[in-house]
C-alpha cells in the first residue's frame, strides 16, 4: 500500500510554513536567548576558545580538513570537518557561533514541522511536534555547547535528506534520490553519527514505501554509507588511542534514552551508569509499543526512529568517556518522539500536548539559566553525577576560576577518590598552594609528575614551583 507523503503547495500552505518559521524562531529565542552571553564552558574552552589550530592560515586548515591526518591536525576525536571549518571561521565571535546554534535549532524545528506535514499530520499536530522539539529540555546541551554543533548540522542535513527520500519513495524521481544522497553525504561530514539518517531511510523504505520497490535508492544510499565508512575507517588515520576505554551495556543505555525521552529530568553534563529492573521494563515497554503499532506504518516508523537514532551511542564499540550516556545524544531521537506524539494524538488530545510544551519550556528555560553561571552549572553536575570523576573535577575547576580554592580542594579530593590522574593531582596542588598549604601542594605535584612523564610540559607553572623546592 502506498501512502501520500507530499506537502500541498497551495499559497496558504506557504504562508503557514513562513508563519511557523517565525513562531519557532521566536520560541527558540525566548528559551535560549539568555545563553548567548553565558561564559565559555566545558569542551568549548579547549575545542573552540583555545584551539591552537585557529592560528594557522586558511590554506593549512583546508589541507587539514582533507588530509588523512585530520584527527592529528585538528585534535578532533570524531570526524566532523564541517564543524571544524565552521569554528575556524567563527571562533573569534562567541556570540556568533552561539547565535548560529540557536538559529540552526529553530531551523531543525521547522524541518520537523515539514516532515510532520509530509507524513499527513494536520497543521496543528505538525506545529505542535515542532514546538515540542524546540522546547525539548535535553537538547540544551547540544544547542548551548558549540563543540557539539555536529549534532545540529548533522540533524539539519539528515532531515533534509529524509524529506527528499520520502519524495523519492512516493514518486521514484531520480532528482529526489540524487538530492537525498547529496544531503545524506553532507550530514555525514557534519557528524559521523549521522549514519543513523541512512538507517532511518532504510526503515522508511520498509514501513512507508511500496514494498519491494525503489531498491535502486537503497543501493545508492548504501553506496554513500560504504564510501563514507571506507574513507573514515580505512583511509583516515585514526585518532590517538585513549589510555583507557569503558564498556557499558547497550541495553541499559537504550533503556536510559527511552526513559529520558518520556521524563527528561534531571539534566546533567556528566552521568553515571545505573542498572535495575527499570531497564528491562523500559525495553519491554518499547517492544510492546512496536507490536501495538505493527499495522500502523507511519507510527511504527516514528517509534523505530527512536531506537535507530540511538544506535551510534549504544556502546557496541568500547567508549572513551566516563559518562555512559549524554543528553546531547537525544537530539535526533527527540524528533522522532515528538513526531510520534503528534501522530498518535487525536485532535481532542492536542491540548495535552500543549501542556507538555509549556512544561518542557519551563524546564528548558530553567536549565538555560544555569548556563549563565559556570560554578552553578558544575555544582549541579557534581551533585547529579556523584560517582563520575570528571563531574567532580569540573566543579573543582569552576571553583578555582571563581576564586574559591577551598571548595576546589574538596571537589578535587572527591575526584581523586574516584580516579587518580596527573591533572587532578596538579589542580588539587594548585588549590592547596592558593591557600598557603605549600607542603601539601608540593606533595601532589610530585604525585602528578610520577603519573605523567610529560607533566612538566603540560603544567609549567606547577613544575616551576616544584623545581624551586
Amino acid at each position: 500500500m502506498s501512502y501520500t507523503l507530499l506537502i500541498p503547495h497551495a499559497k496558504s500552505q506557504k504562508t503557514f510554513l513562513a508563519g511557523s518559521a517565525a513562531l519557532l524562531t521566536s520560541v527558540c529565542a525566548l528559551l535560549y536567548g539568555m545563553t548567548l552571553a553565558a561564559p565559555l564552558i566545558y569542551d568549548d574552552v579547549t575545542n573552540v576558545g583555545g584551539n591552537p589550530m585557529w592560528s594557522l592560515p586558511g590554506v593549512r586548515v583546508t589541507f587539514a580538513l582533507l588530509s588523512r591526518d585530520y584527527f592529528a591536525l585538528t585534535s578532533e576525536r570524531t570526524y566532523q570537518p564541517l564543524v571544524t571549518l565552521f569554528h575556524f571561521l567563527t571562533h573569534e565571535s562567541q556570540l556568533g557561533y552561539r547565535l548560529a546554534g540557536l538559529i540552526v535549532h529553530a531551523l531543525n524545528g521547522w524541518l520537523v514541522l515539514r516532515l510532520g506535514l509530509r507524513l499527513g499530520q494536520d497543521r496543528s499536530a505538525a506545529l505542535l511536534a515542532a514546538l515540542l522539539f524546540c522546547a525539548y529540555p535535553a537538547s540544551t546541551e547540544a544547542v548551548n555547547i558549540s563543540s557539539f554543533k555536529g549534532h545540529l548540522l548533522g540533524f539539519a542535513f539528515g532531515l533534509l535528506a529524509l524529506e527528499a527520500w520520502l519524495v523519492y519513495l512516493e514518486e521514484g524521481a531520480p532528482r529526489a534520490l540524487a538530492a537525498a544522497a547529496a544531503l545524506y553525504g553532507a550530514a555525514l561530514i557534519s557528524k559521523e553519527t549521522a549514519l543513523a539518517a541512512g538507517l532511518l531511510s532504510a526503515l522508511a523504505w520498509l514501513c512507508l514505501g511500496p514494498q519491494r520497490e525503489r531498491r535502486t535508492g537503497l543501493f545508492v544510499l548504501a553506496g554513500v554509507s560504504a564510501a563514507f565508512l571506507a574513507w573514515r575507517f580505512l583511509w583516515l588515520r585514526p585518532p590517538p588511542d585513549f589510555p583507557e576505554v569503558f564498556r557499558y551495556s547497550p541495553a541499559a543505555s537504550l533503556a536510559w534514552y527511552l526513559r529520558m525521552l518520556v521524563w527528561p529530568w534531571p539534566l546533567c553534563l556528566e552521568r553515571t551508569s545505573g542498572q535495575g529492573a527499570w531497564v528491562w521494563a523500559a525495553l519491554a515497554g518499547y517492544a510492546a509499543a512496536a507490536w501495538t503499532l505493527r499495522r500502523r506504518p507511519r507510527e511504527l516508523w516514528l517509534l523505530l526512529w527512536i531506537g535507530a537514532a540511538a544506535v551510534p551511542f549504544l556502546h557496541f564499540i568500547a567508549f572513551a568517556n566516563f559518562s555512559p550516556v549524554a543528553d546531547r545524544y537525544l537530539y535526533l531521537p527527540a524528533a522522532g518522539f515528538c513526531l510520534l506524539l503528534a501522530q498518535i494524538a487525536r485532535r481532542s488530545a492536542l491540548p495535552v500536548l500543549c501542556g507538555v510544551f509549556v512544561a518542557w519550556s519551563g524546564v528548558t528555560a530553567t536549565r538555560n539559566g544555569l548556563y549563565r553561571s559556570e560554578r552553578g552549572l558544575f555544582a549541579q553536575t557534581s551533585a547529579c553525577a556523584p560517582f563520575n570523576p570528571r563531574a567532580q573535577f569540573l566543579f573543582g575547576l569552576a571553583c578555582l576560576r571563581d576564586g574559591d580554592p577551598a571548595a576546589g580542594e574538596a571537589a578535587f579530593r572527591s575526584a581523586l577518590r574516584l580516579r587518580e590522574s596527573a591533572g587532578t593531582h596538579t589542580l588539587l596542588g594548585e588549590s592547596l598552594y592558593q591557600q598557603g598549604k605549600f607542603s601539601d601542594a608540593i606533595g601532589h605535584y610530585r604525585q602528578a609528575r610520577d603519573l605523567d612523564p610529560e607533566w612538566a610540559a603540560h603544567y609549567p607553572g606547577a613544575a616551576g614551583r616544584l623545581q624551586s623546592r
